[in-house]
């Protein structure tokens, strides 16, 4: 055979396809499209679509001729199999959430969106933005700025008063509510919600008292002797005047300040029963004047015609 055609027989011919590569050194010495064959398939390199048989098209194979690479992800000329920071971010691949990906490194709640994309990187249902531990799902606040989440903070508002104990824990200038109203005692003006304002309520914290008439400590309601005049408040005609405990005429007037206690149109300085009104004196003025007269048993038989004995 003369495969080339140059009248030299194939077997005397040192390049029988003539291609310029010798048949020692040509995969293929009778084809003179083609003198290597990569993958020893027996279809030349220029046929072959997927040189190094490594299942990856030459087209997209970063590396057509190494089977045991096809992908270059940051261009460095080495593989990704070989490399050890294949995205080339200065993270070592077996520390890289996404070695794939020079933009991310880390997946702190592993939902696959890197921590610079997501926006919820503790997925906690509170925004990065408005997360104060972005990076802890069990925290999202810390009212008073201590470093320690509002969850685990036995003091949120670091105020001194535990939390337990703190009616308004996230508010630092208040630790009571006495009324239980959602304001609280340092700004609500009627702490225990009895309608007195507290500036006008000598007990401000119990709703069950606002007046104490004679400062003794204990309430209207609940003290007996409110003006504390010694004469207990259901004697006393005027049970909040410690200087009046009567009333004779019922007039409002107790009967140390009133000039007519009984009301008689008299002025008691020239009244000679100032505390009588004047039917009872009428009355007792003209009532009839019963003497007894002392009688002996013979006297009273000789009135009565009757023998003595």
């Amino acid at each position: 055979m003369d495969t080339d055609g140059d009248g030299i027989g194939n077997n005397a011919d040192a390049d029988d396809d003539n291609d310029g590569v010798p048949d020692s050194e040509d995969a293929l010495p009778l084809d003179d499209t083609e003198t290597e064959d990569f993958d020893g398939d027996g279809i030349g390199n220029n046929a072959d679509t997927d040189d190094d048989n490594d299942g990856v098209s030459d087209g997209s194979d970063a590396f057509p001729y190494d089977d045991s690479e096809s992908v270059d992800t940051d261009g460095d000329g080495i593989g990704n199999n070989a490399d050890t920071d294949d995205d080339n971010d200065g993270v070592p691949d077996d520390e890289d959430a996404f070695p794939l990906d020079e933009t991310e490194t880390e997946d702190f709640d592993g939902d696959g969106i890197g921590n610079n994309a997501d926006t919820d990187d503790d997925n906690d249902g509170i925004p990065d933005n408005q997360d104060v531990f972005p990076f802890d799902g069990s925290e999202a606040l810390d009212t008073d700025g201590d470093g320690i989440g509002n969850n685990a903070d036995p003091d949120d508002d670091n105020d001194g008063v535990p939390d337990d104990e703190d009616a308004l824990p996230l508010d630092e200038t208040e630790p009571e509510d006495f009324d239980g109203d959602g304001i609280g005692n340092n700004a609500d003006t009627d702490d225990d919600n009895d309608g007195v304002s507290d500036d006008e309520d000598a007990f401000p914290l119990d709703d069950t008292e606002t007046t104490d008439t004679d400062g003794d400590g204990i309430g209207n309601n609940a003290d007996t002797d409110d003006d504390n005049d010694g004469v207990p408040d259901d004697e006393d005609a005027l049970p909040l005047d410690e200087t009046e405990t009567e009333d004779f005429d019922g007039d409002g007037i107790g009967n140390n300040a009133d000039i007519d206690d009984d009301n008689d149109g008299v002025s008691d300085d020239e009244d000679a029963f100032p505390s009588m009104t004047a039917k009872r004196l009428i009355a007792m003025v003209t009532a009839p004047v019963i003497t007894p007269i002392p009688m002996t048993i013979t006297t009273a038989c000789r009135t009565m015609r009757m023998p003595s004995r």
